[in-house]
Parts: C-alpha cells; sequence; structure tokens
C-alpha cells in the first residue's frame, strides 16, 4: 500500500506550522508537503499521483483565479482528497466546495479537536463540513456576512465583543 500524504498548500506559515503539528501528532499521515502555489501543487501531485494525498488548501490566499479554474485543476487529480480551510467564504463557494465539489469544508477559527478530526476524516475520503457552515447549508440561508459574523465573533475577546 503507498504513502499518506499531506498537502498543505496555505501562505501563512503560522496555519501552515499548525496544520502540520497536528497532521504528526495524529500519525496519519506518512509524509507532509508545503506548497507556495498552484505550479508547485500541480508538480507535487503529479509525482505522488499513486499515493494516498489529502490537500489542505487555503483557497482565498492561494492563486487560484476563481473556482471554475480549481475545479478543473482537482479533475486532473481524483485521488487527491481536498480539505478547503479558510476564513471567509461566499454563498457560492460554500455550494460548490459542498455539492459540486464534494470537499470538506472547515473555517480557521476552528478548535484544534476540530480540525484534527476533519484531516482525519478527509484522509479516509469521508465528508466533513464545518458544523458553522452545515447549519447555515441546511437553513438554505447562507449569506457571505453571516459567515464573516460568526468567524469574526469567535476570534474576539469578550471586551471586544462586548464594544
Amino acid at each position: 500500500m503507498g504513502e499518506n500524504i499531506l498537502i498543505i498548500a496555505d501562505k501563512q506559515p503560522l496555519t501552515a506550522a499548525g496544520i502540520r503539528f497536528l497532521a504528526e501528532k495524529s500519525g496519519n499521515f506518512d509524509k507532509t508537503i508545503e506548497v507556495a502555489d498552484k505550479r508547485e501543487l500541480h508538480q507535487t501531485l503529479e509525482k505522488i499521483c499513486d499515493e494516498l494525498i489529502e490537500v489542505v488548501l487555503d483557497f482565498d490566499l492561494f492563486d487560484f483565479e476563481n473556482l471554475d479554474e480549481f475545479t478543473a485543476f482537482s479533475k486532473l487529480f481524483e485521488n487527491a482528497h481536498f480539505l478547503f480551510i479558510g476564513e471567509h467564504f461566499t454563498e457560492e463557494v460554500i455550494h460548490s466546495i459542498a455539492e459540486e465539489l464534494s470537499a470538506n469544508i472547515i473555517l480557521k477559527s476552528t478548535d484544534l479537536e476540530e480540525l484534527s478530526i476533519a484531516l482525519s476524516l478527509t484522509i479516509r475520503g469521508r465528508r466533513y463540513i464545518h458544523s458553522e457552515i452545515l447549519d447555515l447549508l441546511m437553513s438554505n440561508n447562507t449569506t457571505t456576512t453571516v459567515i464573516k459574523t460568526a468567524t469574526m465573533n469567535s476570534q474576539l475577546t469578550h471586551t471586544e465583543k462586548e464594544l
């Protein structure tokens, strides 16, 4: 059986370091690779295309022009499981990721335990959608403002929320 490989496609070093730490702690991955842009991601995926691959991707900060470009890209690597991680997702992106791409999605504001669960399920090919996003999808009232507000509120201290 091949290796379980985690590719971190996130331009924020602190986020990448945190994901790498959780991956090593979980023991679910044989190797972790960080990539800086879509060209490097493409080359890396081509080299390891026979392995079981999980890609953690910060869509907002990565250099895909739009969701259509990413969709075409992801179809080239059907053995890769994608976990989208970010602070803000538009309604269009949420529906495309969750429904059309069948990819997993999580907010950066989540706790470490939930992120660990998402990493573990994604490498196994199982679905994971962050609870706030799932609630919004189920209620059919998904809006960018609600997601941004929920994310911002979770990052503010008690005093900042009161102000």
